[in-house]
């Protein structure tokens, strides 16, 4: 996955000497206060919703070693902190269905 990752983001900004990278993550929600009824909800993270409170901009350099980086501190994801943005709506993670990483250029 990494591989793919750092090839494409290669390819795609050859030109450019750095970019700007945000990782979020696609979860499966779980409301768990009645074991009976349970309630399962999709959050996505390229949607139109407000980002996350740990979702940060890193510049970075255009090489394999800083986006091999970068994406290893993605695959190190601490759902604890992840669920700061549900502490209110009475959900959990029930899990990360998958890492999404948006890259652009500086300007």
């Amino acid at each position: 996955m990494l591989s793919t990752m750092i090839k494409k983001v290669m390819d795609r900004f050859s030109e450019a000497t750095s970019v700007v990278g945000m990782i979020g993550y696609d979860m499966l929600l779980v409301n768990d206060k009645d074991p009976q009824d349970k309630t399962w909800y999709i959050f996505k993270a390229n949607s139109n919703q407000r980002l996350s409170a740990n979702t940060a901009e890193t510049i970075l350099a255009l090489n394999q070693q800083q986006l091999y980086l970068f994406g290893q501190k993605a695959l190190n994801v601490n759902v604890n902190d992840l669920e700061v943005d549900f502490r209110d709506s009475g959900v959990k993670i029930s899990a990360i269905l998958t890492i999404v990483f948006s890259f652009s250029t500086i300007t």
